[in-house]
């Protein structure tokens, strides 16, 4: 018997900063004002484990700055300064730098990045390899060994006004 679907993956209205905004589908995470933070922070409504997952962040624009994408363990981490790859156990693709980062160290570098808008889509084997793996614009990162057991929460953290990331093709793999 196949296992149940789990629900669409959305942004989490309730562990979202503000001025970020989500929108009415929840799949749409846009920085619209002109107020100005270091870094703002959205967290998905997912709590994902004991399985093969897939999707895509779609960056709509980076609007020439950083933008991290990419998950955190349960329970959440930020780090101190709410950069998503600030975290001990979270890890952000930079897209404008092109690295994996964790701990606020760039663990893997020079890899492909987004000037405009582009696709980052992710693995994550939580049921056999504990892995993830980001696929840039179909180029495949190295991959990320994650601790057996581990809930992993998708999110994103954005730098400036007019930066946008839409989640699309979640679905679990059997």
């Amino acid at each position: 018997m196949p296992s149940a679907q789990p629900p669409l993956l959305r942004w989490d209205r309730r562990n979202t900063q503000e001025p970020v905004t989500i929108s009415s589908d929840g799949l749409t995470l846009s920085w619209e004002t002109d107020e100005q933070f270091a870094w703002l922070g959205s967290q998905t409504t997912g709590r994902l484990s004991s399985g093969l997952f897939t999707w895509d962040f779609r960056i709509d624009s980076i609007a020439q700055r950083q933008i991290g994408v990419g998950i955190m363990l349960d329970p959440p981490d930020w780090g101190f300064f709410g950069y998503l790859g600030a975290g001990k156990n979270a890890w952000a693709y930079d897209a404008f730098e092109g690295a994996i980062v964790t701990e606020t160290e760039a663990i893997h570098k020079g890899l492909p990045t987004i000037r405009d808008s582009g696709t980052v889509s992710v693995w994550l084997d939580l049921k056999t390899e504990n892995e993830l793996v980001f696929i840039v614009d179909g180029v495949e990162t190295p991959t990320i060994r994650l601790p057996a057991g581990a809930v992993a929460i998708p999110a994103a953290c954005l730098l400036k006004r007019g930066q946008v990331v839409t989640l699309a093709n979640f679905r679990r793999v059997e």
